[in-house]
């Protein structure tokens, strides 16, 4: 009687037994709080706190990634006012050698021109004094063909020493359209012009005449043209094949291929000899037409590397100084946006030209240019600096918009630590309790079975 008695629970110990184990799960949800830090850990605890919570982050979330455009867009116009800046000092450094060479070239007020122009009676006496001689009026420039094949460098050789009237000539620099068409004209089979890239690789330019050493070109094919230059290249050239390709041939459908250089010393190719109408065009004073000639070529230096500033003032394939635009979104759909509009940075988009020094006209005219030039990019670099300054200020808004909708989530689902410990060693001493009276109830009922 008494095992059977002590082996079968009362219906007190039940009921003690199942608070036990009400306050035992109360624990365990009390310490997942604090193990989480969440009030709220599923919609099946608060529906209407969990799911407001998640919809502040989920905005949260999307304005985070905005964030990362909106970084790429600081640095964006950053680098454009960089870029913008140092044109500007380019700029100024343009003007100095114009008034440098106005103040020596045209000191005398009475001089207004170190050339003499070439007119139909002189351009008339050159053809016939040299039958095989041709001009273009589009071009204003003389030119030649000559048909006895020659390797790449001795064609340059004798195209330096070829002269009409004293004027060496120099290998055809093509540099428009209209040129090139006139070139292809004139040949009978692939021709070597003047450019080459022996110097640098994948630096092409033009050897000689009046643009020796402009840089037309960057790189093999699909590579970069300067801008403002000119290029006729074939599909897939220029190529460097068998690494020594170091000059350039004109194909008789008028495209060019690079050919020639070590690889291809006994290449023999005609050529087409070029003199350039300005050359002829010198006045009694040669010592000053030299000095303008000179400080064309400085000048000429520095609108190129405006042009490479702007080729090189990208940032993660955007350029704002090569008129691209800009777009930086704010918020989430998009809706909140703004558009910095890029400008064309280089000499001739800022309209700056190729103007002749040899007359007080060209040289008054391109310190006009400068001048303008100057205000466009101070007026630009303003913009930037405005646009950039609501960027930033956007940032931090959004920044500061992210923080508050985590807290808001936060202030939905997370404990209050001080409470949720509480509670738990509230219930932790109710559990002691539980098992007191547990087994207080144990022995009393043993000991009235004994007695029984």
């Amino acid at each position: 009687m008494v095992i059977a008695t002590a082996s079968i629970l009362s219906t007190a110990q039940k009921s003690q037994l199942t608070a036990i184990q009400s306050t035992a799960r109360l624990i365990d949800n009390v310490q997942l709080r604090l193990a989480s830090g969440l009030a709220v850990n599923s919609a099946f605890e608060d529906p209407q706190n969990f799911f407001s919570s998640q919809a502040l982050k989920f905005r949260s979330s999307d304005l985070s990634r905005r964030l990362d455009g909106i970084g790429t867009s600081i640095r964006t116009v950053q680098e454009a006012d960089n870029g913008a800046k140092a044109i500007l000092e380019l700029l100024d450094l343009a003007q100095s050698t114009l008034e440098e060479a106005f103040v020596e070239l045209y000191s005398d007020s009475d001089i207004e021109t170190l050339k003499t122009e070439l007119d139909g009676g002189d351009i008339a006496r050159i053809l016939n004094d040299n039958p095989n001689v041709v001009y273009s009026a589009q071009t204003e420039s003389f030119y030649q063909l000559e048909t006895t094949d020659a390797n790449a460098t001795t064609a340059r050789a004798n195209a330096l020493a070829r002269t009409i009237n004293g004027v060496g000539g120099h290998l055809v620099n093509i540099t428009s359209a209209q040129e090139n068409a006139y070139v292809q004209g004139l040949i009978t089979q692939e021709s070597w012009i003047g450019a080459s890239d022996s110097e640098i690789e994948g630096r092409w330019i033009w050897s000689d005449g009046p643009e020796a050493g402009l840089n037309f070109y960057n790189g093999a094919a699909g590579g970069s043209v300067v801008a403002g230059e000119y290029e006729n290249w074939s599909n897939n050239e220029p190529n460097d094949f068998n690494v020594g390709e170091d000059y350039a041939v004109i194909r008789t459908n008028g495209q060019w291929n690079d050919f020639g250089g070590p690889a291809f010393a006994t290449a023999n190719r005609e050529y087409v000899i070029e003199w350039d109408k300005s050359l002829f065009e010198t006045g009694g004073n040669e010592e000053l037409a030299q000095k303008a000639r000179e400080y064309s070529i400085q000048y000429q230096n520095t609108l190129e590397q405006i042009d490479r500033i702007v080729i090189d003032a990208n940032y993660r394939g955007i350029n704002l100084l090569a008129n691209e635009d800009l777009e930086t979104l704010f918020n989430e759909d998009g809706s909140s946006r703004l558009k910095t509009e890029g400008t064309d940075f280089t000499h001739l988009g800022l309209g700056v030209n190729d103007e002749d020094f040899l007359t007080r006209t060209g040289l008054n005219r391109a310190l006009t240019e400068i001048k303008d030039a100057k205000e466009t990019v101070r007026g630009y670099i303003g913009t930037l600096s405005n646009d950039l300054n609501i960027i930033k200020a956007r940032e931090t808004f959004v920044n500061s918009t992210i923080q508050a909708l985590l807290s808001g989530s936060d202030d939905l689902t997370l404990i209050d630590q001080n409470e949720v410990g509480a509670q738990l060693l509230a219930l932790q001493v109710r559990q002691e309790i539980q098992f007191n009276t547990l087994a207080f109830g144990a022995q009393t009922e043993a000991s009235i079975a004994n007695f029984i």
